[in-house]
């Protein structure tokens, strides 16, 4: 098997368990949900008093905990969602006129979009959680930055290839 065949079939299974994860973690309930990104929050606490003594403080870990959650387990998670999730359909696609134009780039910002929307419905009908179009946001504003830096690193190397050709 060619490595690009490999390689195409490898960030297929990365996209699958980035978006499974997501899923799963959609459909937990709030109970256990919130032990975890508490567990979560306490660690990036004592990383960060580590650094700055204090800096999280009983009086202000329910906010840090908040940002906490929402920087790495939303918008973090889904930028990694978009890393490996534009790859892939960039391999599967780049043989076909979708590359060319790169539209490639929009089919998967619609996959992205989709499972922002499915991340939160999900959390409508799981007990103790609730969906918000603020989370949605954040889920897809995370995707978007990881379309864009694959974009912006493949049209980087397009630009390169192009002025080799030209020499």
């Amino acid at each position: 098997m060619k490595k690009a065949t490999i390689l195409k079939w490898i960030f297929l299974a990365l996209t699958v368990a980035v978006n499974v994860f997501i899923i799963v973690n959609a459909a937990t309930n709030g109970a256990t949900s919130a032990e975890e990104s508490g567990r979560f929050s306490r660690f990036m606490a004592s990383v960060v008093n580590a650094f700055y003594p204090n800096f999280v403080t009983e009086a202000n870990f329910d906010s840090f905990a908040y940002m906490i959650r929402k920087l790495f387990g939303h918008f973090g998670l889904f930028v990694l969602n978009g890393l490996v999730s534009t790859v892939t359909a960039f391999l599967f696609l780049k043989d076909t006129k979708l590359k060319k134009n790169y539209s490639v780039f929009s089919i998967a910002l619609v996959f992205g979009l989709m499972i922002a929307i499915i991340s939160e419905l999900i959390q409508i009908f799981t007990p103790d959680r609730y969906g918000s179009w603020g989370d949605i946001g954040i889920d897809f504003g995370g995707f978007v930055l990881g379309n864009v830096l694959i974009f912006a690193v493949l049209y980087f190397f397009d630009f390169i290839n192009l002025k080799e050709a030209q020499k």
